[in-house]
């Protein structure tokens, strides 16, 4: 049996489930018709469509309209409703490591080492070339390290389009880059 809630901050208009959907609720409202009189207007609520965002990691997102609109993670629509309030330094976590899973029982706060912890685990941490802002990719890094020495930093950072601070963690292995 699903259950539903309202959306923290959006009540009266939006709910959300526990295995994970949003909707909007039917809801009368006070419109002005083309006589110039006030005449209310149902809007009947709906389901709204969750779309995965590949920048941001490919969690499941939805527009919310209250006063503006507002791009909302499903994930923590969910664990407002259903785990309560998020404690201070914390996350939203999913157990199974599925950025699309945002069942209610899939998720949990934790800290920001717990959860990358759990994407270490699960294989879906982003490093490298893979990460969304990565500059290099990985033959990139193997060059830099190659050049080590023979290549002045500021040369080399010039070429990658980096700072030469930047080359020299590569270089010395303070950062990995893989």
């Amino acid at each position: 049996m699903t259950k539903w809630k309202d959306v923290v901050g959006f009540e009266g208009y939006y709910e959300v489930s526990d295995d994970g959907r949003v909707r909007s609720v039917d809801r009368v409202v006070l419109c002005v018709n083309r006589w110039g009189q006030q005449a209310p207007r149902t809007y009947p609520g709906q389901e709204l469509m969750a779309y995965p965002n590949e920048k941001r990691g490919g969690y499941r997102y939805v527009n919310l309209h209250k006063e503006g609109q507002k791009m909302r993670r499903v994930a923590v629509l969910v664990a407002e409703a259903f785990l309560g309030p998020r404690p201070a330094g914390t996350q939203v976590c999913h157990r199974n490591g599925e950025a699309t899973d945002d069942r209610a029982a899939n998720l949990r706060y934790d800290t920001p080492k717990g959860n990358a912890a759990d994407q270490s685990l699960h294989g879906t941490r982003r490093k490298g070339e893979s990460h969304p802002m990565a500059r290099l990719s990985d033959s990139d890094v193997d060059t830099i390290r190659l050049l080590h020495n023979l290549v002045p930093k500021a040369d080399l950072a010039e070429r990658f389009g980096v700072h030469p601070g930047h080359i020299s963690n590569i270089q010395n292995g303070w950062r990995r880059g893989k």
